[in-house]
């Protein structure tokens, strides 16, 4: 059993109350239709006339031509009397998706002190197709936990007047960068995330600048990255721009 096997059966989503909502059951087995439009089709006509509960695509990630993860929020409300209360339940639905076949879900309810997987699903041979294609593409294994994130800012110092303030990211790359976190580092190098590619470079770039060795594996994939034309949302004091994945890491030299 892969890595990707492995977590998948595991993850991500939340529910902010504890108790037995009554309708969640009815998305589950729309996820049980294995097809992205039937799931979708199922859910609205769920929510459609009922306002104790809400269905919303988040986001969806483009991770190959052939593949893509959808994130869903679920939220159904708790009625008590007769009336309803906060705070409401709240689900986030994680897909993997080859066209309009779903072949990983994960649906995860997480209560304040606790996360609990509440249904998941993973079509083993699709799976395998999936991380070969990931390999393929970007020169290493699919990390579970990178498929379902937003691409992120890129910069030191952005805002406005008093000096600027670091984007959010950044403390996170900071405490990567302090704890020599080489495998967070290499995950995001390898991940088909434009952003978090560059911010690995700079963080592989910070620590060669301290003596650190890059390996001929990292080298490498930074030299594909330096053509890379994908695009990344860079901040510069006052200014936001966008930056090709190539002009934003020319500026780290790797002799």
């Amino acid at each position: 059993m892969n890595k990707f096997t492995i977590c998948f059966l595991l993850c991500t989503f939340f529910i902010v109350s504890v108790g037995q909502p009554q309708k969640i059951s009815a998305i589950i087995n729309s996820l049980k239709e294995y097809k992205l439009s039937d799931f979708e089709k199922i859910a609205n006509n769920l929510t459609s006339n009922d306002t104790t509960i809400q269905f919303n695509m988040l986001f969806s990630n483009s991770i190959t031509n052939q593949y893509k993860a959808y994130v869903y929020q679920f939220d159904e409300a708790r009625v008590v009397n007769k009336k309803l209360v906060e705070p409401f339940y709240t689900y986030r639905i994680n897909l993997v998706c080859d066209g309009d076949k779903i072949i990983g879900s994960i649906l995860t309810n997480i209560s304040l002190s606790k996360e609990k997987n509440v249904y998941s699903y993973n079509d083993t041979y699709s799976i395998k197709a999936f991380d070969k294609a990931y390999k393929d593409t970007f020169g290493d294994t699919s990390h579970f936990d990178m498929l379902f994130k937003k691409d992120v800012v890129f910069g030191t110092s952005c805002g406005g007047f008093g000096g600027g303030t670091s984007p959010e990211f950044y403390s996170t790359w900071h405490k990567a960068v302090a704890t020599k976190n080489i495998n967070k580092l290499e995950k995001w190098l390898f991940c088909h995330l434009p952003s978090y590619r560059v911010w690995a470079v700079f963080g592989l770039y910070e620590l060669k600048e301290k003596g650190y060795k890059i390996t001929t594996k990292q080298r490498n994939r930074i030299m594909t990255l330096w053509k890379s034309n994908a695009i990344v949302e860079v901040c510069s004091g006052c200014e936001g721009f966008d930056r090709t994945e190539s002009q934003v890491i020319n500026q780290y030299v790797f002799e």
